[in-house]
Formats: structure tokens, C-alpha cells, sequence
């Protein structure tokens, strides 16, 4: 898994009560560095990186709007095979509320548990809604 956000989700992950969890899944968590590659490196490369070496990208500012978007690669390169995308709904409440960020661990924790239901879906934003 590559993660593009701040700690404070692998962090949730990693605590009490979901660490059991999250360890019995055995997911490797990644960084751009970890695999030679740039924060800037475009969203459409991101993506095929990802697909092609199997790594399900969790990201909170990749762009929405664009030729080169990230919204954009996925509604052409989507297949039913394709791994999703996992966007943090809302980063500022996300940073801001300790309920929210707790809630968006259980999604995560969801959604690696039952991966291969999420294949092709695109993108999944984390947690479902954005209330604080």
C-alpha cells in the first residue's frame, strides 16, 4: 500500500483497539521515497505505478479536476481488475477531530479486509461522510 498522507492515519491504524487488526492483515505500508518516486510525480503515472505493481495508493491531495487529473485516469484506465484509489474525504477534519480520523482508520481497516469487493470501484473516499 502506498500511502500519500500524514502519519496520523497509520498511526490510528497501528493503536489500540485496531492494532490486532491491522498486524493481521500484514499490510506493508509505503512512501513515495520507499519506491524512488516523486511527491510531484503526475497523478496518471501514480496510478499505473500503482496498478501495475499492486499497490492500492491512499491519498488525500491528489487532483480532482484535469486532463491529468487523478479523477480523470481513473475514469479511462478503470477496470473491473483495477485496485481502488482511498482519498481522505476531508483532510482538514481529518487533522482536526480525533473521532473522525478513528472513523476513517475503521474504513480503511474495512475496505483492506474485503479488498477484492473494491476492485474496479475507482475511488473510495474515507470515511463515507464528512461530519466532524
Amino acid at each position: 500500500m502506498l500511502m500519500d498522507i500524514s502519519r496520523p492515519l497509520l498511526k490510528s491504524v497501528k493503536t489500540l483497539p485496531w492494532r490486532e487488526c491491522w498486524e493481521d492483515i500484514g499490510v506493508e505500508t509505503l512512501r513515495f521515497s520507499d519506491l524512488a518516486l516523486k511527491p510531484t510525480t503526475p497523478d496518471a503515472d501514480l496510478w499505473e505505478f500503482c496498478q501495475t505493481n499492486h499497490l492500492l495508493l491512499v491519498t488525500a491531495n491528489r487532483t480532482a479536476s484535469g486532463a491529468d487529473s487523478l479523477e480523470q485516469t481513473i475514469r479511462e484506465r478503470n477496470t473491473a481488475e483495477s485496485l481502488p484509489v482511498i482519498t481522505l474525504a476531508n483532510l482538514r477534519l481529518f487533522r482536526t477531530y480525533r473521532a473522525y480520523r478513528e472513523r476513517t482508520a475503521i474504513r480503511l481497516l474495512e475496505i483492506l479486509l474485503d479488498l477484492e469487493r473494491y476492485r474496479g470501484a475507482g475511488r473510495l473516499y474515507i470515511p463515507a461522510d464528512a461530519r466532524a
